[in-house]
């Protein structure tokens, strides 16, 4: 298998196409007004001893589109829809094997952000979380109210507000949730809705909401 030099991950976000490697190079361009997609173009040197690849992600796994020239300028097009693509520079001394990526779990990270898209299972575990949190504290809310418990005012205070982040952050994960359908987030409010989103599978691919969390 051909030692990988570097590993570009392209994608966009928004109106923004971000770059990647894991030497935490971060590049972003804002897409022009009125444009849904942009070439992106680039130019090597002679490199004779390497090899470059363009993949696109599929599920665990990069797939090859093609090889590219290790010299001379490349082009290519990406915009909102387009499933992450990854450009991959080898050493040119041995054959080409797949390349497989790692999938990281995303749960803490936005988790106050409407925003994007998320699994059934991530959402079934939030659901779970928020209901036995939340019903944590407001029967000891109540408990203290009927003189049950005692607990000092202030804690009783906070435990009230803290219900406010709570229900913020389960209207927000049930929002991406909608989003995986293909839906508006407004949908959550739908009676019965609820059903899908804990049972229903996501849309295949990407949709105006972002990339698919499980078919990748």
């Amino acid at each position: 298998m051909k030692p990988v030099i570097d590993l570009f991950k392209m994608y966009v976000n928004g109106e923004t196409i971000c770059v990647q490697n894991d030497r935490l190079i971060n590049q972003q361009v804002t897409l022009p007004s009125g444009m849904n997609s942009i070439p992106v173009r680039w130019k090597t040197k002679d490199f004779t001893e390497l090899s470059i690849r363009l993949y696109s992600e599929h599920r665990t796994q990069l797939q090859i589109i093609k090889d590219l020239p290790a010299s001379g300028e490349h082009e290519f097009y990406i915009n909102q829809y387009s499933t992450p693509l990854y450009v991959a520079i080898y050493d040119g001394a041995e054959e080409i094997d797949t390349i497989r990526i790692e999938q990281k779990s995303n749960f803490w990270e936005h988790l106050f952000s409407f925003e994007g898209r998320i699994r059934r299972s991530e959402y079934c575990f939030t659901y779970l979380f928020y209901c036995l949190l939340f019903a944590a504290i407001y029967y000891t809310l109540i408990f203290n109210y009927m003189g049950m418990i005692e607990i000092n005012e202030y804690v009783a205070i906070f435990l009230g507000l803290l219900l406010i982040p709570l229900f913020w952050i389960f209207c927000a994960q049930g929002a991406k949730r909608c989003h995986d359908r293909g839906n508006s987030g407004w949908f959550q409010l739908i009676p019965l809705y609820f059903f899908i989103m804990l049972f229903g599978d996501g849309e295949r691919g990407s949709n105006e909401y972002g990339a698919s969390p499980k078919y990748k």
